[in-house]
């Protein structure tokens, strides 16, 4: 990914590191903010992420994620949510990506993930408060944006 990354924003603004997200390799309030689409719940050991990317924000600074959470809300949403995410996105994703593997695990991923409720309280656990929140799309993929207090 990084490689692919280097390709299409060649240029000397863009710099790519290859970090584990428990160390990152920076000082202490060293960003203003962090942003993380749709990878945040790939982290392995969550809570320990969250206190890194706390110790490398500044007073202030902002940790900015959107991603899609265990889905809390009624049975129809829960099973528009299942249709979607076991038949459509995998389908249209391994095509688009032309893989036959590439988006399978994706259902399972979102329902061993946290709910958007448990998320937010882990993050105010790490020393962060809660800006904004907001429902994207069924009650599953959220925008949450905290601040580092």
């Amino acid at each position: 990914m990084l490689e692919i990354n280097n390709q299409k924003l060649n240029n000397e603004r863009n710099i790519t590191i290859l970090a584990e997200a428990e160390y990152l390799p920076f000082e202490d309030n060293y960003f203003d903010i962090c942003g993380i689409a749709f990878g945040i719940r790939n982290f392995e050991r969550l809570e320990n992420c969250l206190s890194e990317i706390n110790r490398v924000l500044k007073d202030g600074g902002k940790l900015m994620v959107i991603e899609m959470f265990r889905p809390e809300r009624k049975k129809i949403i829960n099973r528009m949510f299942n249709f979607y995410f076991s038949r459509f996105m995998p389908a249209a994703g391994n095509k688009i990506a032309k893989s036959n593997y590439a988006y399978q695990y994706l259902l399972s991923s979102v329902y061993t993930f946290k709910s958007v409720n448990e998320y937010t309280e882990m993050l105010k656990k790490s020393g962060f408060e809660i800006s904004f929140v907001k429902n994207n799309f069924l009650g599953i993929v959220h925008t949450v944006i905290s601040k580092k207090i």
